[in-house]
């Protein structure tokens, strides 16, 4: 059997509250998927960086991200954590430039910025769950449980769509074989 276990964000704002999770859900069965949110209040941090980037604000990512910023002094970083940290840090502080590159899009009025783009800022969003999820990686290598991390981001996300971040459509037969040929190249 299989169990899905979804995290939220207030449960996950500190090092100790995400090792009791781990506690928690340490026995319930070898085939557990996790899927967190972002931690603490990072959506509403991105949501108010989203606004001054449209308002030509600097953005500071190390306060969009505090809560992930305050466990790193204590956590052992593993794999893909910081150059995913650093992307995502980059993309954030490069906010306020991008609000200025306005285009002309058909069936607009005045010219917008990728920030009037709902499918951007929906991305834009998703990057307080990856980081999440790269900390509870970290912390899950950190004490020695076995595990697989997939960054819906990355090359080795089984889901397969069509379509935006806002108005995405589910291929299940590629996504069924693309799941099964992954869990065989990482050896699960």
């Amino acid at each position: 059997m299989t169990t899905i276990v979804k995290i939220g964000g207030s449960s996950q704002s500190s090092l100790d509250k995400i090792h009791r999770i781990v506690e928690q859900i340490r026995d319930l069965d070898d085939h557990i998927v996790i899927a967190v949110s972002a931690q603490g209040k990072t959506t509403d941090r991105i949501d108010e960086s989203i606004s001054d980037a449209r308002r030509g604000k600097s953005i500071d990512p190390e306060y969009v991200f505090q809560d992930l910023e305050s466990m790193y002094g204590q956590l052992q970083l593993r794999g893909g954590v910081l150059p995913l940290r650093d992307g995502i840090y980059k993309m954030f502080s490069e906010l306020p430039e991008q609000a200025k590159n306005m285009k002309r899009i058909k069936g607009f009025d005045k010219p917008v910025s990728n920030l009037d783009d709902p499918s951007y800022t929906a991305f834009l969003h998703l990057n307080g769950e990856r980081l999440a999820a790269a900390a509870f990686d970290s912390i899950l290598e950190g004490i020695g449980i076995d595990h697989l991390w997939i960054d819906f981001s990355g090359e080795n996300f089984p889901l397969v769509v069509s379509g935006d971040y806002h108005n995405a459509r589910i291929n299940l037969e590629d996504s069924r074989q693309k799941a099964t040929s992954l869990m065989a190249d990482n050896g699960h």
